[in-house]
Protein backbone atom coordinates (compact mmCIF):
# COMPACT_ATOMS: atom_id res chain seq x y z
CA UNK A 1 0.00 0.00 0.00
CA UNK A 2 1.28 3.47 -0.89
CA UNK A 3 2.14 5.83 1.96
CA UNK A 4 -0.70 8.18 2.97
CA UNK A 5 -0.52 11.66 1.47
CA UNK A 6 -2.21 14.06 3.88
CA UNK A 7 -3.06 17.58 2.76
CA UNK A 8 -3.46 20.01 5.68
CA UNK A 9 -4.93 23.47 5.18
CA UNK A 10 -3.89 26.06 7.75
CA UNK A 11 -0.82 23.99 8.53
CA UNK A 12 1.18 26.89 9.96
CA UNK A 13 -1.54 27.90 12.40
CA UNK A 14 -1.77 27.09 16.09
CA UNK A 15 -3.50 23.72 15.65
CA UNK A 16 -1.83 22.95 12.33
CA UNK A 17 1.67 23.14 13.76
CA UNK A 18 0.76 20.73 16.55
CA UNK A 19 -0.88 18.36 14.05
CA UNK A 20 2.08 18.37 11.66
CA UNK A 21 4.49 17.67 14.52
CA UNK A 22 2.37 14.81 15.83
CA UNK A 23 1.87 13.17 12.43
CA UNK A 24 5.57 13.26 11.62
CA UNK A 25 6.38 11.74 15.00
CA UNK A 26 3.67 9.08 14.97
CA UNK A 27 3.57 8.04 11.30
CA UNK A 28 7.06 7.83 9.77
CA UNK A 29 5.82 6.75 6.33
CA UNK A 30 3.37 9.58 5.59
CA UNK A 31 3.81 12.53 3.25
CA UNK A 32 2.39 15.89 4.31
CA UNK A 33 1.22 18.61 1.94
CA UNK A 34 1.00 21.82 3.98
CA UNK A 35 -1.21 24.58 2.61
CA UNK A 36 -1.19 28.16 3.87
CA UNK A 37 -1.94 31.60 2.53
CA UNK A 38 1.49 33.07 1.96
CA UNK A 39 1.35 35.34 -1.08
CA UNK A 40 4.52 35.17 -3.12
CA UNK A 41 5.86 32.09 -1.38
CA UNK A 42 7.25 29.31 -3.52
CA UNK A 43 6.71 25.59 -3.00
CA UNK A 44 9.30 24.03 -0.72
CA UNK A 45 10.17 20.52 0.33
CA UNK A 46 11.61 19.49 3.68
CA UNK A 47 11.91 15.72 3.84
CA UNK A 48 8.38 14.31 3.75
CA UNK A 49 6.73 17.73 4.21
CA UNK A 50 5.87 19.97 1.24
CA UNK A 51 4.71 23.58 1.64
CA UNK A 52 2.49 25.47 -0.80
CA UNK A 53 1.04 28.97 -0.80
CA UNK A 54 -2.65 28.73 -1.64
CA UNK A 55 -5.37 31.31 -1.07
CA UNK A 56 -8.55 29.49 -0.05
CA UNK A 57 -10.53 32.34 -1.54
CA UNK A 58 -9.00 31.59 -4.95
CA UNK A 59 -11.02 28.65 -6.21
CA UNK A 60 -8.67 27.93 -9.12
CA UNK A 61 -5.64 27.71 -6.80
CA UNK A 62 -7.46 25.31 -4.47
CA UNK A 63 -8.60 23.04 -7.30
CA UNK A 64 -5.14 23.05 -8.90
CA UNK A 65 -3.20 22.07 -5.78
CA UNK A 66 -5.58 19.22 -4.94
CA UNK A 67 -5.49 17.92 -8.53
CA UNK A 68 -1.70 18.10 -8.64
CA UNK A 69 -0.93 16.65 -5.22
CA UNK A 70 -3.53 13.82 -5.21
CA UNK A 71 -3.92 13.55 -1.43
CA UNK A 72 -5.32 10.38 0.11
CA UNK A 73 -6.47 12.37 3.16
CA UNK A 74 -7.32 16.03 3.82
CA UNK A 75 -7.56 17.87 7.13
CA UNK A 76 -9.28 21.20 6.60
CA UNK A 77 -8.18 23.46 9.47
CA UNK A 78 -7.84 26.80 7.71
CA UNK A 79 -10.49 29.34 8.64
CA UNK A 80 -11.08 32.92 9.63
CA UNK A 81 -10.91 32.28 13.37
CA UNK A 82 -13.42 32.98 16.10
CA UNK A 83 -13.05 36.09 18.21
CA UNK A 84 -14.07 39.65 17.69
CA UNK A 85 -13.97 39.57 13.87
CA UNK A 86 -16.95 41.37 12.38
CA UNK A 87 -16.29 41.30 8.63
CA UNK A 88 -19.07 38.85 7.86
CA UNK A 89 -18.45 38.79 4.11
CA UNK A 90 -14.75 37.97 4.54
CA UNK A 91 -15.44 35.32 7.17
CA UNK A 92 -17.97 33.62 4.89
CA UNK A 93 -15.67 33.87 1.88
CA UNK A 94 -12.92 32.01 3.72
CA UNK A 95 -14.92 29.62 5.87
CA UNK A 96 -17.74 28.74 3.50
CA UNK A 97 -16.57 29.34 -0.06
CA UNK A 98 -13.07 28.08 0.73
CA UNK A 99 -14.55 24.89 2.16
CA UNK A 100 -16.82 24.50 -0.85
CA UNK A 101 -13.87 24.83 -3.26
CA UNK A 102 -11.81 22.28 -1.33
CA UNK A 103 -14.61 19.71 -1.22
CA UNK A 104 -15.44 20.24 -4.89
CA UNK A 105 -11.77 19.59 -5.69
CA UNK A 106 -11.69 16.45 -3.54
CA UNK A 107 -14.80 15.13 -5.28
CA UNK A 108 -12.90 15.10 -8.59
CA UNK A 109 -10.31 12.59 -7.34
CA UNK A 110 -10.62 8.85 -7.75
CA UNK A 111 -10.62 7.31 -5.28
CA UNK A 112 -11.99 10.02 -3.03
CA UNK A 113 -9.65 11.22 -0.28
CA UNK A 114 -10.93 11.01 3.30
CA UNK A 115 -11.67 14.59 4.34
CA UNK A 116 -11.83 15.80 7.94
CA UNK A 117 -13.64 19.13 8.04
CA UNK A 118 -12.97 20.95 11.30
CA UNK A 119 -16.04 22.84 12.48
CA UNK A 120 -16.62 24.01 16.07
CA UNK A 121 -18.70 23.24 19.12
CA UNK A 122 -20.03 26.78 18.87
CA UNK A 123 -22.46 25.60 16.16
CA UNK A 124 -24.74 24.45 19.00
CA UNK A 125 -25.03 28.00 20.29
CA UNK A 126 -25.71 28.64 23.98
CA UNK A 127 -26.28 25.44 25.99
CA UNK A 128 -27.31 27.21 29.19
CA UNK A 129 -29.96 25.04 30.86
CA UNK A 130 -29.83 22.47 28.05
CA UNK A 131 -26.88 20.30 29.09
CA UNK A 132 -24.12 18.95 26.88
CA UNK A 133 -24.92 18.95 23.16
CA UNK A 134 -24.96 15.66 21.28
CA UNK A 135 -24.28 15.45 17.56
CA UNK A 136 -28.02 15.46 16.75
CA UNK A 137 -28.77 18.56 18.86
CA UNK A 138 -30.13 21.56 16.93
CA UNK A 139 -27.57 23.97 15.50
CA UNK A 140 -27.68 27.73 15.75
CA UNK A 141 -29.86 29.68 15.55
CA UNK A 142 -28.28 31.78 12.84
CA UNK A 143 -27.64 35.51 13.33
CA UNK A 144 -27.46 35.23 17.12
CA UNK A 145 -23.89 34.13 17.89
CA UNK A 146 -21.81 35.96 15.33
CA UNK A 147 -20.43 35.53 11.84
CA UNK A 148 -17.88 32.88 12.78
CA UNK A 149 -20.49 30.51 14.23
CA UNK A 150 -22.88 31.17 11.34
CA UNK A 151 -20.11 30.50 8.81
CA UNK A 152 -19.29 27.15 10.39
CA UNK A 153 -22.95 26.11 10.31
CA UNK A 154 -23.09 26.97 6.61
CA UNK A 155 -19.76 25.23 5.93
CA UNK A 156 -21.16 22.10 7.61
CA UNK A 157 -24.04 22.28 5.15
CA UNK A 158 -21.46 22.20 2.37
CA UNK A 159 -19.71 19.24 3.96
CA UNK A 160 -22.95 17.27 4.22
CA UNK A 161 -23.22 17.45 0.44
CA UNK A 162 -20.23 15.07 0.29
CA UNK A 163 -21.17 12.27 2.72
CA UNK A 164 -19.14 9.68 0.82
CA UNK A 165 -15.84 11.05 2.07
CA UNK A 166 -16.32 13.94 4.52
CA UNK A 167 -16.19 13.64 8.31
CA UNK A 168 -17.16 16.62 10.48
CA UNK A 169 -15.24 17.34 13.68
CA UNK A 170 -16.81 19.68 16.24
CA UNK A 171 -14.04 20.57 18.69
CA UNK A 172 -14.89 22.65 21.73
CA UNK A 173 -12.53 25.28 23.16
CA UNK A 174 -8.92 24.13 22.90
CA UNK A 175 -5.85 25.88 24.22
CA UNK A 176 -2.15 25.27 24.69
CA UNK A 177 1.36 26.47 23.90
CA UNK A 178 1.61 28.47 20.70
CA UNK A 179 -1.91 29.90 20.65
CA UNK A 180 -2.27 33.56 19.69
CA UNK A 181 -3.08 36.00 22.51
CA UNK A 182 -6.39 36.94 20.91
CA UNK A 183 -7.94 34.03 22.81
CA UNK A 184 -8.75 34.24 26.50
CA UNK A 185 -6.46 31.63 28.08
CA UNK A 186 -3.47 32.58 25.94
CA UNK A 187 -4.13 36.25 26.63
CA UNK A 188 -4.12 35.62 30.39
CA UNK A 189 -0.89 33.63 30.15
CA UNK A 190 0.85 36.22 27.98
CA UNK A 191 -0.12 39.05 30.32
CA UNK A 192 1.19 37.13 33.34
CA UNK A 193 4.47 36.41 31.55
CA UNK A 194 4.85 40.07 30.56
CA UNK A 195 4.20 41.12 34.14
CA UNK A 196 6.87 38.67 35.34
CA UNK A 197 9.26 40.09 32.74
CA UNK A 198 8.66 43.62 34.01
CA UNK A 199 6.99 44.67 30.76
CA UNK A 200 3.54 45.35 32.26
CA UNK A 201 2.21 46.67 35.52
CA UNK A 202 0.89 43.83 37.74
CA UNK A 203 -2.67 44.10 36.43
CA UNK A 204 -4.30 41.58 34.11
CA UNK A 205 -7.16 42.84 31.95
CA UNK A 206 -9.98 40.43 31.12
CA UNK A 207 -13.31 40.10 29.37
CA UNK A 208 -16.29 37.93 30.34
CA UNK A 209 -15.19 35.61 33.16
CA UNK A 210 -18.62 34.09 33.70
CA UNK A 211 -18.76 32.19 30.39
CA UNK A 212 -18.65 28.39 30.68
CA UNK A 213 -16.47 26.37 28.32
CA UNK A 214 -15.30 22.81 27.76
CA UNK A 215 -11.53 23.39 27.87
CA UNK A 216 -9.33 20.92 25.98
CA UNK A 217 -5.61 20.69 25.40
CA UNK A 218 -4.78 21.22 21.72
CA UNK A 219 -2.62 18.08 21.82
CA UNK A 220 -5.63 16.00 22.86
CA UNK A 221 -7.67 17.60 20.07
CA UNK A 222 -5.16 16.72 17.37
CA UNK A 223 -5.14 13.12 18.64
CA UNK A 224 -8.89 13.13 18.06
CA UNK A 225 -8.35 14.46 14.53
CA UNK A 226 -5.81 11.74 13.82
CA UNK A 227 -8.21 9.02 15.00
CA UNK A 228 -11.16 10.46 13.08
CA UNK A 229 -9.08 10.70 9.93
CA UNK A 230 -8.54 6.95 9.99
CA UNK A 231 -11.53 5.59 11.96
CA UNK A 232 -14.32 8.16 11.68
CA UNK A 233 -17.33 7.39 9.52
CA UNK A 234 -17.81 9.60 6.43
CA UNK A 235 -21.07 11.50 6.58
CA UNK A 236 -20.96 11.71 10.38
CA UNK A 237 -20.19 14.50 12.86
CA UNK A 238 -18.23 14.04 16.08
CA UNK A 239 -18.00 16.21 19.18
CA UNK A 240 -14.55 16.62 20.72
CA UNK A 241 -15.19 17.76 24.27
CA UNK A 242 -14.66 17.22 27.99
CA UNK A 243 -18.34 17.28 29.04
CA UNK A 244 -17.19 19.35 32.04
CA UNK A 245 -17.74 23.06 31.32
CA UNK A 246 -15.66 25.41 33.48
CA UNK A 247 -16.08 29.11 34.14
CA UNK A 248 -13.38 31.23 32.55
CA UNK A 249 -12.93 32.72 36.02
CA UNK A 250 -11.76 29.34 37.33
CA UNK A 251 -9.22 29.06 34.52
CA UNK A 252 -7.87 32.51 35.32
CA UNK A 253 -7.66 31.61 39.00
CA UNK A 254 -5.54 28.54 38.21
CA UNK A 255 -3.17 30.62 36.07
CA UNK A 256 -2.86 33.26 38.79
CA UNK A 257 -1.82 30.52 41.20
CA UNK A 258 1.08 29.77 38.83
CA UNK A 259 2.17 33.41 38.61
CA UNK A 260 5.44 34.32 40.32
CA UNK A 261 4.19 37.76 41.35
CA UNK A 262 0.94 39.04 42.88
CA UNK A 263 -1.43 40.13 40.10
CA UNK A 264 -4.70 42.02 40.29
CA UNK A 265 -7.54 41.65 37.78
CA UNK A 266 -9.46 44.38 35.98
CA UNK A 267 -12.46 43.83 33.72
CA UNK A 268 -12.02 45.51 30.32
CA UNK A 269 -15.31 45.96 28.48
CA UNK A 270 -13.45 46.16 25.15
CA UNK A 271 -12.53 42.49 25.56
CA UNK A 272 -16.16 41.34 25.59
CA UNK A 273 -17.32 39.73 22.36
CA UNK A 274 -20.48 41.15 20.83
CA UNK A 275 -22.03 37.69 20.34
CA UNK A 276 -20.63 35.73 23.27
CA UNK A 277 -22.03 32.28 24.07
CA UNK A 278 -22.60 31.91 27.79
CA UNK A 279 -22.28 28.11 27.95
CA UNK A 280 -20.60 25.85 25.38
CA UNK A 281 -20.39 22.16 26.21
CA UNK A 282 -20.68 18.88 24.33
CA UNK A 283 -21.11 15.16 24.87
CA UNK A 284 -18.15 13.13 23.55
CA UNK A 285 -19.69 9.66 23.91
CA UNK A 286 -19.79 9.08 20.15
CA UNK A 287 -16.09 9.60 19.47
CA UNK A 288 -15.18 7.60 22.58
CA UNK A 289 -17.35 4.69 21.49
CA UNK A 290 -16.16 4.64 17.88
CA UNK A 291 -12.46 5.49 18.24
CA UNK A 292 -11.55 5.14 21.91
CA UNK A 293 -10.51 8.79 22.14
CA UNK A 294 -10.70 10.60 25.44
CA UNK A 295 -8.82 13.63 26.81
CA UNK A 296 -5.53 12.65 28.45
CA UNK A 297 -3.76 15.87 29.46
CA UNK A 298 -4.75 17.41 32.82
CA UNK A 299 -5.87 21.02 32.73
CA UNK A 300 -3.11 21.96 35.17
CA UNK A 301 -0.47 20.72 32.72
CA UNK A 302 -2.11 22.55 29.83
CA UNK A 303 -2.10 25.83 31.73
CA UNK A 304 1.47 25.38 32.97
CA UNK A 305 2.72 24.55 29.47
CA UNK A 306 0.89 27.57 28.03
CA UNK A 307 2.30 29.92 30.65
CA UNK A 308 5.81 28.52 30.20
CA UNK A 309 5.52 29.04 26.44
CA UNK A 310 4.76 32.71 27.03
CA UNK A 311 7.51 32.99 29.63
CA UNK A 312 9.99 31.77 27.03
CA UNK A 313 8.51 34.04 24.37
CA UNK A 314 8.62 37.12 26.62
CA UNK A 315 12.12 36.40 27.93
CA UNK A 316 11.22 35.56 31.53
CA UNK A 317 14.21 34.06 33.31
Amino acid sequence: MDAPRILITGASGFVGQHLVTALIRQAPDIELICIDRQVGATPSQQGRVSHYAVDLCNRAEVIDVVAQQLPTHIVHLAAAASGAGTDRDLIFEVNVEGTRSLLDAAAELAPFPRVLFVSTGYVYGDRTGLGAAVETSPLGPLWRFGAYTDSKIEAENCARNYPAFTIIARPFTHVGPGQAPGFAVSSFAQQIARIEAGLLEPVIRVGNLEALRDILDVRDVIDAYRLLLTSGKPGEAYNISTQRPLAIQSILDKLLELARLPVTVEVDSSRFRPADIQCSTGDSTKILTETGWRPQIPLEQTLADTLNYWRETEGVN
